[in-house]
């Protein structure tokens, strides 16, 4: 049976509306853990949406690990300074108000080179620094979706104009912003990732949608699964020959080549608290991360457990703890992330964003 883990909490107060910063160290006396946590940001928000306000949904490492970015609901951006004992920015667009009716953040990213965050939100694509001071815009449409090249000289964002009412999916110049590709898409993606040697992209709107695959030149498309449950990330596998998607039965490793299964990675069958789950739908991946070193995947589950598996999916190493076990159900998790060292990972889910850190 495994053993109690130790919690030491340490909570501060941080005046941004009302936020509660939490960090909560954990250790864990069983020597076959991997990874022990390192601290939990934590945002106990009561106002108006308080269902949406208190879910942190995607998730970037800033190019040189020393921050992370995350959406909380539909109401704005977060940065965190994660050498600096988790000091908390807020991103405020311009002429916003979280609670009017059709405002929304779609999407955040950071530059994989540059100390940049892209912001895609409803009246347009933002990009601001690490102290979340706004360094250019474009605005008029939607930006439901966004990826950086590998090389962050390029962004990719999917466009929603609703005065023509079309959607585009868009290739643009970084920093500059000159559109390079172009073409108009059925639906806009809710997510989209560029592959690690630039070769294509792979987008999908979430909740039964396609899988669609395209070139660099967005000129070559392809379906790769007719109906897929994406929520809120794909991950590329370091090599660009397996996109890991989210499913009905688990998480697949997709061989991008063939568009055909590599393996699944199951659904757990237990809650977070290590009892059976009662209800269904209660163990769906919503996301699955690569290592950078590509031996190692991170897959974050709606039952409240964050999983270290191998490369390959097939075998299992670690069982982490979105939220200690005191909360009934346990906190979803919707996004994974490892920083880019690989030393740490985080995760988003209800009331914000938890890290792990390797042991020694």
């Amino acid at each position: 049976m495994r053993k109690a883990w130790l919690v030491v909490v340490v909570t501060g107060i941080v005046v941004i509306g009302i936020i509660a910063a939490t960090f909560v160290f954990i250790i864990s006396p069983e020597p076959g853990l991997q990874y022990e946590g390192v601290y939990e940001y934590r945002w106990d928000y009561d106002g108006p949406g308080k269902y949406h306000e208190d879910r942190f949904f995607f998730l970037s490492w800033s190019p040189g690990g020393t921050h992370l970015a995350s959406n909380f609901g539909a109401s704005g951006a977060a940065f965190w300074n994660d050498t600096n004992g988790g000091e908390l920015k807020t991103v405020d667009l311009p002429v916003y108000d979280p609670h009017e009716e059709g405002n929304a953040f779609w999407d955040v990213k950071f530059n994989p080179h540059l100390d940049v965050a892209a912001v895609g939100w409803y009246e347009g694509l933002a990009f601001y620094d690490l102290e979340g001071n706004l360094l250019s815009e474009i605005r008029g449409r939607q930006a439901r979706s966004v990826a950086w090249s590998p090389l962050g000289d390029e962004i990719a964002v999917s466009w929603v104009d609703d005065g023509t009412s079309s959607i585009s999916l868009d290739v643009l110049t970084y920093p500059n912003l000159i559109e390079v590709y172009s073409r108009n898409i059925e639906k806009a993606f809710d997510v989209l990732e560029w592959s690690p040697d630039s070769s294509h992209l792979i987008g999908c709107t979430r909740w039964h949608n396609p899988l669609v695959l395209f070139d660099r030149e967005l000129q070559e498309r392809r379906v790769l699964i007719e109906d897929s449950l994406c929520h809120y990330m794909l991950s590329w596998s370091p090599d660009s020959s397996t996109v890991l998607v989210p499913a009905e039965n688990g998480l697949i490793l997709l061989d991008v080549e063939s568009a055909e299964e590599r393996h699944v990675i199951p659904q757990s069958s237990q809650n977070a608290c290590g009892t059976e789950l009662g209800f269904a739908g209660v163990g769906l991946l919503y996301s699955g991360a690569y290592s950078p070193s590509g031996d190692m995947i991170a897959v974050g589950h709606y039952n409240g457990l964050v999983e270290v598996w191998s490369g390959d999916g097939k075998n299992r190493i670690d069982t982490l703890l979105f939220r200690p076990c005191v909360t009934s159900p346990p906190k979803d998790v919707y996004s994974v992330k490892w920083s880019p060292t690989g030393e740490k990972i985080a995760a988003t889910g209800e009331h914000g964003v938890t890290v792990w850190e390797a042991g020694e």
